[in-house]
């Protein structure tokens, strides 16, 4: 029995399916969403059925800010469609195996469970609403995925380094501007959105031109997709500026009272008189003092004193 027709008839039924198997993805949970070109190979989500984490290829966990890759391979792809398929259709399941590669695209997303809703920014809560309308200054309805990433990158959300890889090689590595990220179903999931016929990427142009080729012609058994991711926890607080340190006010010293002498060494003009007892002799002049004038009129007086004493001994 061919793929292509099994997982359309398990697709059908599942949406039917009336089966109560619980099951709730953890926030954080991340797989790669595909589908190829012709929906003969896919990786997706059954939540009705209980399987809402597909394990098609390597899934991680989002918690933390960091570097992530996650893929699909056609062998686990088929292998978790197995699981899924006894489920849906326990009567009629028969094994699938893989046959040719898978060619070309349909869908390719990078789902991260419970993000949005985390961030507080999921398109399905009134909040989107008042977004639009008050910085958006538009109609929820005419939101575009850029105007939906817009309001994840408000509250910190960002995703850089995107790369796609087939088989190991490198099919196209995406510039900053063509990344597009966010809650774009209302469903309080973030989306890294790499390529979606049903999505903005296709409906509003806004996949690159190598992706869209790609799309539509490339053969693979194993895809890879690698995403840097910051903001997970929401945006960093930011810390208050710190306040200048308080100047104390300069000590008043104007009222300041002291015993100490006051300073001789402070600079003045003065007049010398030397007086003998032999008679009297006056000697007027003026002395320009430069810091020793006390000490040289100290030294005067003591010289006047001496002379003094001389004359009394003539």
């Amino acid at each position: 029995m061919k793929l292509r027709k099994i997982f359309a008839g398990m697709s059908a039924l599942a949406i039917a399916a009336t089966m109560a198997i619980t099951a709730s993805a953890e926030t954080g949970d991340t797989f790669l969403m595909m589908a190829d070109g012709n929906w003969t190979y896919q990786n997706m989500n059954k939540d009705e059925l209980g399987f809402t984490l597909p394990t098609g290829g390597k899934t991680v966990q989002v918690t933390e800010d960091g570097t992530y890759t996650v893929d699909v391979n056609l062998a686990d792809c088929v292998a978790c469609f197995n699981e899924i398929d006894a489920v849906a259709n326990p009567d009629t399941h028969q094994d699938a195996v893989v046959g040719d590669p898978a060619f070309g695209l349909m869908v390719l997303n990078v789902d991260i469970e419970g993000l949005a809703d985390k961030l507080g920014c999921s398109t399905g809560e009134d909040a989107w609403d008042d977004y639009c309308t008050d910085t958006l200054g538009i109609k929820p309805k005419k939101a575009t995925g850029k105007d939906k990433m817009s309001y994840a990158k408000s509250k910190g959300l960002d995703v850089t380094a995107l790369t796609l890889k087939a088989d190991g090689n490198v099919v196209y590595e995406y510039k900053p501007e063509e990344i597009l990220f966010a809650d774009i179903e209302g469903n309080g999931k973030i989306r890294i959105e790499l390529f979606n016929n049903y999505g903005p990427t296709v409906t509003e142009s806004l996949a690159p031109e190598a992706i869209k080729t790609a799309a539509g012609e490339l053969e693979f058994e194993n895809l890879e997709v690698t995403f840097t991711i910051t903001g997970v926890n929401g945006k960093e607080e930011e810390k208050p500026a710190e306040e200048p340190a308080e100047e104390k006010p300069a000590e008043d010293t104007s009222a300041a009272t002291t015993d100490t002498p006051a300073d001789t060494t402070t600079t003045t003009d003065t007049t010398t008189t030397t007086t003998t007892t032999t008679g009297t002799t006056t000697t007027t002049g003026a002395n320009t003092n430069t810091g020793a004038s006390a000490g040289l009129a100290l030294a005067g007086l003591a010289l006047a004193g001496a002379a003094v004493v001389v004359s009394k001994k003539r």
